[in-house]
């Protein structure tokens, strides 16, 4: 996940000029080429699960995520690279921003729909940790344009 937000070219270069390592020389059967993409799924949804709300279920992610007109329009920016005027800070962070299994991740936090934000602050909020506590708590998991504010 972190490697998507870069703009890379593999290029090959001949065994004269590289170093070789066990590890470039190993080869991968099918089976454990098949394990490593289900432990980049596994992975993947750990992050989700890690990053989800307490008080807000992946299901009710989804379905806000799937009303959220902002975060279609994000949707839209990224697969097809058409960006409409109301998601301006968002495409200033395409890079950075892709979607799994219908929700929206930046980095490794979810993007909050804006049907949900309000519950994301007062669960934040719960035990009055302070502002810089709950902000602080609030970025490990959770992104929308700014967060911060307020």
């Amino acid at each position: 996940m972190r490697l998507q937000s870069y703009d890379y070219k593999i290029v090959y270069q001949p065994g004269k000029t590289n170093i070789a390592d066990s590890l470039s020389r190993q080869q991968i059967s099918k089976n454990a080429e098949k394990s490593l993409i289900k432990l980049e799924d596994n992975h993947i949804c750990h992050i989700v699960e890690f990053a989800r709300p307490r008080d807000v279920s992946i299901k009710e992610i989804i379905d806000s995520t799937m009303d959220d007109r902002k975060i279609l329009n994000v949707k839209e920016g990224l697969y097809r690279n058409i960006w409409n005027d109301d998601v301006k800070l968002y495409k200033m962070l395409q890079n950075k921003l892709c979607f799994h299994e219908g929700i929206l991740l930046r980095g490794m936090g979810i993007v909050v729909p804006s049907a949900l934000r309000k519950i994301v602050l007062d669960a934040a909020h719960e035990g009055h940790p302070g502002i810089v506590s709950m902000k602080a708590r609030l970025r490990t998991k959770v992104w929308w344009p700014r967060c911060d504010r307020g």
